[in-house]
């Protein structure tokens, strides 16, 4: 279960680089800052999983199909996504994220109280950032 988690994060770190070779540097400064801080948290979440999973972490460039991949592929020559349609997978893939911690947490009822409160801690962050992302789209 906490393999899943860290796989999450994974794709969450190459998911928030994905979207961040598509924004412009001068006119989407907000969203930029906001999904660089979201890798690193990604980093740090995976990070601090690790050490209750069984498996060994995966290369960091590559997603993990098995753990909720985000819909958005490598940036092409000149290719060009719009700002919303951006903020809008980002959306999507950390609302999924948020379903899967809390599926971790309730299918885990023995799950010993340092990774439980670390997970909730993690879903609190999850959401905050569903939050800050929705702002960047008014």
């Amino acid at each position: 279960m906490i393999d899943k988690l860290i796989g999450i994060n994974q794709n969450r770190l190459i998911g928030y680089s994905t979207v961040a070779s598509y924004l412009q540097e001068k006119s989407d400064e907000d969203v930029l800052a906001l999904v660089e801080k979201r890798m690193q948290q990604a980093q740090q979440f995976k990070s601090q999983l690790i050490p209750f999973g069984s498996q060994e972490p995966q290369k960091d460039e590559q997603q993990d199909s098995k753990y909720a991949p985000w819909p958005i592929s490598p940036k092409e020559t000149n290719e060009v996504r719009e700002r919303s349609t951006l903020i809008n997978i980002c959306i999507s893939a950390e609302k999924e994220n948020v379903e899967i911690y809390q599926q971790v947490l309730s299918d885990s009822p023995g799950m010993e109280d340092t990774l439980s409160r670390m997970i909730e801690s993690q879903i609190e962050k999850l959401q905050q950032t569903i939050i800050l992302l929705e702002k960047c789209k008014t």
